[in-house]
C-alpha cells in the first residue's frame, strides 16, 4: 500500500527480479538473432532472384586497389609541370629511376607513349629500339610495366627478389608479347626491384 515499506526477504524478491530481467534479456537476444537470420535469408533470396546485385558488388570489390593513370583521357602528352603535380613526392623516385636506368643499364630512349588516350600515357624506356619498361604515372605514385618473355620469367624466379614480387610474376597473365608484370613504385626498395627486372629483361 502507499506510504508503507514493503518487506523484502533477503535475496527473495531481488533474485526473482534479477531472474525476470535475465529472462527478458534472453528473449530479446533470441528475437534479435532470429531477425538477423531472417534478414540474411532474405538477402540471399534477393540475390538469387536478381544476380546483377551480387555481380555489382563483386565488381566493386574487384576494382579496389586498381589505380587510374593520372593522364587518362588527355589528348596531349604530359608536361614536366603536370607530371610533377600528379606524382607529388614520388617525383623524386621517378627521376632517380630514370637516372639509374640511363646510367647503369644504358637506356638510350625515353618517350611518352599511349596506345589509347582513354587509358592514359606512359613513359616508354627503350634500349636499341627494344621496349624495356613502361612507367605509368598515378596520383602520388607510378607503375612500372614489363612484358617478360619466358626466359626472363625463368631468370627472375632464380633471383632473390621478394616473395611478393615472385608471386606477382607467377600470377601475371601471359600475352603474345610476354608475361605482363606490373610493379607499384612507392618506395626506394621498389626502385631496386624495377631495376632488377629491367636488367633481367635486357639480358634475356
Amino acid at each position: 500500500m502507499n506510504g508503507q515499506t514493503r518487506f523484502v526477504p533477503e535475496g527473495g524478491d531481488v533474485l526473482a527480479e534479477d531472474s525476470c530481467r535475465r529472462s527478458n534479456l534472453i528473449v530479446l537476444r533470441n528475437c534479435f538473432h532470429t531477425a538477423v537470420r531472417n534478414r540474411r535469408r532474405l538477402g540471399r533470396a534477393i540475390a538469387l532472384w536478381n544476380p546483377s546485385l551480387t555481380a555489382t558488388t563483386r565488381t566493386k570489390k574487384e576494382s579496389v586497389g586498381l589505380s587510374r593513370n593520372a593522364f587518362a583521357g588527355r589528348n596531349e602528352k604530359p608536361t614536366e609541370k603536370a607530371l610533377a603535380v600528379a606524382l607529388g613526392p614520388s617525383l623524386a623516385l621517378w627521376k632517380s629511376l630514370l637516372e639509374k636506368m640511363k646510367h647503369d643499364l644504358k637506356i638510350d630512349l625515353a618517350e611518352w607513349h599511349t596506345g589509347a588516350v582513354k587509358h592514359g600515357w606512359s613513359l616508354r624506356l627503350q634500349l636499341k629500339k627494344r621496349n624495356i619498361v613502361y612507367l605509368g604515372p598515378r596520383e602520388g605514385s607510378f607503375v612500372a610495366s614489363f612484358a617478360l618473355g619466358d626466359k626472363a620469367v625463368a631468370a627472375a624466379r632464380k633471383t632473390d627478389l621478394p616473395a611478393n614480387v615472385l608471386k606477382i610474376i607467377s600470377d601475371a597473365k601471359r600475352y603474345a608479347e610476354g608475361t605482363a608484370v606490373r610493379i607499384d613504385v612507392t618506395t626506394s626498395e621498389d626502385l631496386a626491384i624495377v631495376k632488377t627486372l629491367a636488367k633481367i629483361k635486357i639480358e634475356n
